[in-house]
Formats: C-alpha cells, structure tokens, sequence
C-alpha cells in the first residue's frame, strides 16, 4: 500500500492515475526491499505516476512500454532532472519482471573471428577446466592480445603463428609486470595455445614453445605490517560512520584470521555462531570452522548491529549505498587499499593478502608452529607454509653457523 509511503490519500490517488497505477505501488515496495529510503521511493513514485499520465495522453497501454517509449517521455525536459531516467529505466525493470512488459530482446550482433574465438575459449575455461572466473578473467586479455599482435584476429593470421612468434610474444610482454604476473601470463598463453590446437586452428601444439619464467619458490620474504602499524590502520577506520565499522570489521578479520580476500567475500549472516564463537570460512572450493576472537565478534557485531543496512542479501558485507549488493573480492582489496593510505602507511603491497601474511608473521612471533599456522590459513600443503620460517629471526640466529676463520 502506498500508505506506507504518503499519508494523504488525495496524493495517493493523483500516483494511481493512468495505465501505470495499478503497478506504482509494488514498485514501490520492491524499491524499499532493495535498500532505497523513503524519500527515494517516494521521488520515484512521482516520477512513475508523471510517466504514467504521459502514456494516458498518447492512449497507450502499460504493456506497449518501451525503451523507445522512454527515450521519447525523458527528451530535453525530463531527462535533464536528476534521477528521472535511473527512475523510469527501474520501472521498466520491474515491469519485465512482472510480466507486464515483455523481456528486453537481446539484438545479435555479427561477431568476428576473434571474438567467436575468445567466447569459445571462456566457454572452454569454464566447462572443460572448470576454471573459476577470477582466474578466466586473466586469462582472456592475453589471448586477445596474442590474437591482436601476432595473428591479426584472423584465421588466416592464426594459422600462420609458429614457435618463433610465441617466443618473441612472452619476450616483449615478460617485463610487463613481475616475476608472478610473467608467470600467469605464460599459464595463460599455454592453455590458450592448447585450446587452439585441441580445436584445429592452429597444426602444431605449441604450448611447449612458451619460454618459462624463472621465478624459484620460497625465495623472498613474506612482507607484512608490524603490530603499531596495523593498531594504526584500524585506529584510521572512522567508527561512528556505517562504512567506518564496515571496514574496520573487515580489517580485524583479515589482520587477525589471515582470511583471503575471496574468503571475507563469501561469508555470509549463517556462517557465524554466536553462540559456540566459531565462524565457517569457505574459499578455494572447502570451508572449515575457526574459533572466533573475542575482538573479531566485537568488530562484526558492531558492524551488524548498527551499520549494515537492512537488506535481502544474505552475505555479511554489503555496500553502503542501495541497491544494496555483497562485497567482492576487489572490493575487500579495495578496502584494504584505501585503509592504508589513510593510515599514511606505505608497503610494497596494498591488497588483503597483505594482513594474511601480518597475520601469519604474528603467530610465528606468538610461538605457533608452521602446522598451526597452516592449519588457520588452511594451506593444502605445508611448503606453503614453510616461506614463514624465514621471517623466525629468533630461531634462525640459533642455527646459524659462524663464519670459519680464514686468512686477513
């Protein structure tokens, strides 16, 4: 009932007027669900009802909308006013949902070679390797690149392409970034090269062309914050602010559990037990259950109970602004990113990956073992683990050897 949103029912009834009233209302109420404050619902619904007594002048039916109808009713006038055309272009959403507009038609474009190609490769990622898509999403420039510099985007061009062309190709795109983006790059480019031979365009396999990256493991040290600097970093958080809370309780989960960003993505309102103080973790296609720090609960249950809008979204971090949608990935980087540059830090890396190895680095200094620490950053394999056993000075100086005495 549009009563929840106005309080004259003169008003109410100018908003009912014309072939659009009789949806008006449960626009409203979807807009609502999605996170809109009133005053918002209430802008959108004159919007609608100005809409609908432009279409009762032309006599045209709530079902003859379009984005050509639309197109025509914003013009100079309406198109112009702040909010209108994300206003109307929401209603029309609404209405194909409802089934009184019909669905927007997909137009098909003609499609060229290349990108018939690199579909084919996505399609391929995802059904054949079951890739996930924040690893396809890497792999597709590079084909398009390999297409665009070495084959012209066309077939003719493609069957052209020998070992000499891969090799010059990794050369001249190897110092593009470092060692760990040369090595993604050359991953990438063999499974392209793999799929076009697998696929016939190409006579040769020649993935075993691609030169390899010399990047040897557990060369260098996991680099991390020290304990001032990430009191700093939540210290930076702005706590009477709904984004502030947000982001620090996404800070003290990185820096204190050594979650991966994917990992504080996921989670979700049904992973936490309050009661038990344990949280489900899921990212790398398992999940597990951590005890919950007492400074973790507090950090999310503030966020919870005064910060996180009332929404249908069952992830724990959502945006601050409506629609409201869970936080990626990026996004829990991105928060990361922007916490230490107000902090005034400055490490070589600025993702979440940075507090996973601040977290790691401060149970070894805590006394854990590499195991305990594998186990809470739920590493398959303990040489993964083993990089950390480079940052114990306090051990390491116990096994160093003196130098042997020689000749001045």
């Amino acid at each position: 009932m549009l009563s929840e949103f106005f309080v004259y029912a003169g008003v109410i009834r100018k908003l009912e007027v014309g072939p659009l009233g009789l949806y008006v209302s449960s626009f409203a109420h979807a807009q609502k669900e999605q996170g809109h404050q009133r005053s918002v619902v209430r802008f959108q619904a004159r919007v609608v009802a100005r809409l609908s007594r432009w279409l009762q002048r032309r006599d045209l039916a709530a079902c003859e909308l379009c984005e050509a109808r639309l197109d025509e009713f914003l013009g100079k006038r309406e198109g112009s006013r702040h909010g209108v055309p994300a206003a109307v272009r929401a209603f029309l959403d609404h209405l194909r949902c409802a089934g009184v507009v019909a669905a927007k038609k997909l137009v098909r474009q003609s499609s060229s070679f290349s990108e018939v190609l690199q579909r084919d490769f996505v399609d391929h990622l995802h059904r054949e390797r079951r890739l996930a898509d924040s690893t396809v999403i890497h792999y597709v420039p590079i084909a398009r690149r390999l297409l665009v510099e070495s084959c012209g985007s066309s077939r003719a061009g493609l069957r052209k392409l020998d070992a000499s062309t891969v090799t010059d190709f990794v050369l001249r795109h190897a110092r593009d970034g470092g060692p760990g983006i040369a090595q993604n790059m050359t991953t990438a480019l063999r499974s392209f090269l793999r799929f076009l031979h697998a696929r016939g365009e190409i006579q040769s396999d020649l993935a075993a062309c691609v030169p390899t990256v010399p990047s040897w493991r557990l060369t260098r040290l996991p680099i991390a914050l020290k304990a001032r600097e990430v009191a700093q970093l939540i210290r930076a958080c702005d706590r009477r602010s709904a984004v502030g809370r947000r982001d620090r309780a996404v800070l003290v989960l990185l820096s204190r559990l050594g979650l991966r960003a994917c990992e504080v993505a996921a989670l979700t309102l049904d992973d936490i037990d309050w009661s038990a103080g344990e949280i489900t973790v899921r990212g790398k296609g398992s999940a597990g259950v951590l005890p919950l720090p007492t400074d973790v609960g507090a950090a999310l249950a503030a966020y919870a109970s005064d910060g996180r809008p009332v929404c249908t979204s069952r992830q724990f971090f959502v945006s601050v602004r409506a629609p409201f949608r869970g936080l990626t990935s990026t996004g829990v980087s991105c928060t990361v990113a922007r916490a230490v540059e107000r902090a005034g830090l400055n490490p070589p890396h600025r993702g979440a990956h940075l507090l996973r190895h601040t977290a790691a680095s401060e149970m070894l200094r805590r006394g854990a073992s590499l195991g305990e620490i594998g186990d809470v950053l739920r590493h398959r394999k303990i040489d993964t683990t083993a990089i950390y056993a480079k940052v114990d000075l306090r051990t390491l100086r116990g096994l160093a050897q003196r130098w042997p005495r020689g000749a001045a």
